[in-house]
């Protein structure tokens, strides 16, 4: 697992410091742990100094979201062990680092990591800037005990940052066709055959079929679709690879023509192969959004019946601060993400550093046409499974 530790002060010389000064002694360490490159490191760093953050507050990330999926299940898995002090501040006695306070997941892990218990719910109403998160965000956060959207269910995550699906394609070829990449039916067009990459991912493949027949990403029905499996085969006869994360190399060096994929991922490669160009289709998209979430306590879900336990004072401080609008502002104009209360406004009312073009930001019109990926049922995701393997095979 690709794994940094993102660390403030003087570096190496302060950490041997910290670590000799500490020496035998047992403390609780607050520790966070979050997706590589998610957040900007300046906002880590004003975070730290924030009044009553302690100086011993780890954070640390990790390369992917499964990465993250994969610690939830290594510390429900492992003995439960001190954060403590000294080298066990850093690295657990048996290799898995030491469980977090508060840990990102991407919204279409919730369900997996509901089900198998590896996290508990939050306490929404007492944090302050929750009223900002636009009502779909809120939604895909609650859920029931089965993972499953749930007006009644509890809140299982704190959103702070948000993407879209797109298209990224290498200019040349299109120069030469006389036409580019708009809509999501351009990947049906006979030119493109052998020449896309698409998602490595079923309910992404079938919801582009599902979009280009219905409208929506999602039908819980698929028998009453329509010509389905003849557009799901017209699509696989476009494809040269199916991939979830090795697509913009091949772009870059003309082994593709164009793929589909996050914008986290596709719009940061913009600036580096200045012959790749991106578009989200103007008839709507997935969105999706990364989340702070609780991982379990020792014992299931840590609290008594259906009492949801309060987090403590620094991790509400922790998610409040990525709401505030200044906080917010930055992380929208200096990453590939935008902060969630920005989604859907219109431009006239974004603060001043994000008025132009920001492609992160899409226009209100296309988040009314978009959607998230909301959990199935599971009879509905064996039946989007068979179609996939039987696509693939």
């Amino acid at each position: 697992m690709k794994r940094r530790t993102l660390l403030t002060g003087a570096g190496a010389l302060a950490l041997a410091q910290g670590l000799s000064a500490c020496g035998g002694q047992t403390e609780e360490v607050p520790r966070i742990r979050l997706l590589q490159d998610s957040l900007p490191s300046l906002l880590l760093r004003q975070f730290r100094s924030e009044p009553g953050v302690p100086r011993n507050l780890v954070i640390d990330d990790a390369a992917q979201l499964a990465d993250l999926f994969q610690q939830l299940q290594q510390w429900q898995q492992a003995p439960a062990a001190p954060r403590q002090s000294g080298l066990g501040r850093w690295f657990g006695g048996n290799g898995i680092p030491p469980r977090a306070d508060l840990i990102t997941l991407g919204d279409y892990w919730l369900t997996a990591a509901i089900q198998q218990e590896l996290i508990q719910p939050l306490p929404t109403t007492d944090l302050a800037g929750w009223e900002s998160v636009p009502a779909p965000w809120q939604q895909i956060a609650q859920r029931n005990p089965d993972g499953l959207v749930d007006s009644e269910g509890a809140f299982w995550g704190a959103p702070y940052r948000w993407g879209s699906l797109m298209m990224v394609y290498r200019q040349r070829p299109f120069q030469d066709l006389g036409w580019q990449p708009q809509q999501w039916s351009d990947l049906w067009r006979p030119e493109l055959q052998g020449h896309i990459a698409l998602p490595d991912h079923p309910r992404l493949v079938l919801g582009l079929a599902l979009k280009h027949l219905t409208d929506q990403f999602t039908v819980e029905d698929l028998d009453q679709v329509t010509d389905l499996s003849t557009t799901l085969e017209d699509l696989h006869q476009q494809v040269r690879v199916y991939t979830s994360d090795a697509y913009l190399q091949p772009l870059a060096i003309d082994q593709l023509w164009l793929a589909v994929g996050w914008s986290t991922d596709i719009l940061p490669a913009l600036a580096r192969y200045r012959q790749l160009a991106a578009v989200a289709p103007t008839e709507g998209t997935v969105l999706t959004t990364d989340l702070w979430v609780r991982p379990a306590a020792n014992e299931v879900n840590g609290a008594d019946g259906d009492a949801i336990a309060a987090l403590s004072p620094l991790m509400q401080q922790w998610i409040e601060f990525y709401w505030q609008l200044p906080v917010a502002t930055a992380l929208s104009s200096s990453t590939a993400a935008a902060a969630p209360q920005f989604a859907g406004m219109p431009e006239r009312d974004l603060p001043n550093a994000l008025q132009g073009e920001l492609p992160q930001l899409l226009p209100p019109d296309l988040i009314d046409r978009s959607e998230f990926l909301a959990p199935l049922e599971a009879a509905v995701e064996a039946d989007y499974l068979d179609r996939w393997r039987n696509l693939r095979t």
